[in-house]
């Protein structure tokens, strides 16, 4: 017999905050706190990506082989990279929980986020492969269309109403 302790019991006389419609659906689907956390991944990608923007330069006039060889000696294109490929996985593991609980809302939110990611990926391997410009916008389209969709998708939750 142990001593538990609850540490969201309110105190008496303490007024409870009134929930928002995000805390109340996240309270009620895990989805929701699933899409949260590629949002701030999204935040930590572009803040990494201008990062690289500015202050990055790759060799001039280098061969293909060249490119990929520098990204490899770049922590901050490694780690531009690798959370490419976290946000990712991210999308497939949130379209396989919202297949599982039938969430229609939440497979279409997946499958916008899987083309966004997809889209930004394509444009970062085309961008370091050739070095153009315009694939470095087609990552940028793809970038904002996920955190569109992931914002998007929070927004327009169906939130359970009390019955």
């Amino acid at each position: 017999m142990g001593l538990e302790v609850h540490m969201d019991m309110e105190k008496p006389g303490q007024v409870k905050e009134p929930e928002t419609p995000l805390q109340k659906a996240a309270g009620s689907n895990p989805m929701v706190k699933a899409i949260i956390l590629p949002d701030v991944l999204l935040i930590l990608q572009f803040l990494l990506g201008m990062y690289n923007n500015f202050y990055v330069n790759f060799p001039e006039k280098a061969g293909l082989l060249d490119n990929w060889k520098f990204v490899l000696h770049s922590i901050s294109e490694q780690a531009h990279i690798l959370l490419g490929i976290v946000l990712l996985v991210l999308v497939i593991i949130t379209m396989v929980r919202a297949a599982r609980m039938k969430s229609r809302h939440m497979i279409i939110v997946g499958y916008i986020g899987l083309a966004a990611v997809l889209l930004a990926i394509l444009g970062g391997v085309l961008f370091v492969t050739t070095q153009n410009d315009l694939y470095s916008y087609l990552m940028s389209i793809g970038f904002l269309a996920a955190i569109m969709n992931v914002n998007i998708g929070i927004l327009t939750f169906p939130v359970p109403r009390p019955s």
